[in-house]
């Protein structure tokens, strides 16, 4: 049976894994940048 519970918890994991991936790209780009110099 599907519930509401295990609804949250995907959005929830979704919304987190989202979140790691923007700040792992925004470290990278700014670890990109810095090796420029």
């Amino acid at each position: 049976k599907y519930n509401w519970d295990d609804r949250w918890a995907n959005f929830g994991y979704v919304f987190v894994a989202i979140f790691v991936f923007r700040v792992l790209s925004m470290l990278s780009l700014r670890f990109i940048n810095h090796t420029k110099r």
